[in-house]
């Protein structure tokens, strides 16, 4: 299934104020017992935990499999409805870039 979402922003050029507007598809694939859930620059897989209930969420980096950016364990028994809602969320989660340049350890 895949399922177009947007995001727009705003530019300036010349005084004038511009709106540009970014399509980007998600796309759901079930493998299996997991589930992927993929835009155009990351994919979340979905694994039920075995022993207990429960759920791991990987995003990784799209055809990249060991650049992982974020993993988060849920202990809760969700229905996939809910659990795809929680994939989605971290699919589009945004970090902000740190510097550490001018960063320094306190001297004694």
């Amino acid at each position: 299934m895949t399922k177009p979402f947007g995001s727009s922003f705003y530019f300036c050029y010349n005084g004038q104020v511009f709106t540009k507007e970014i399509i980007m598809f998600e796309k759901i694939d079930k493998r299996g017992a997991s589930i992927l859930v993929s835009d155009d620059h990351f994919e979340v897989e979905v694994t039920p935990k075995i022993y207990d209930d429960g759920y791991t969420l990987t995003k990784r980096v799209l055809d990249y499999p060991l650049e992982i950016i974020e993993i988060r364990d849920i202990r809760l028994p969700l229905s996939e409805k809910e659990i795809l809602k929680e994939a989605k969320k971290l699919l589009k989660t945004e970090y902000e870039s740190f510097s550490w340049q001018g960063w320094r350890l306190p001297t004694a």
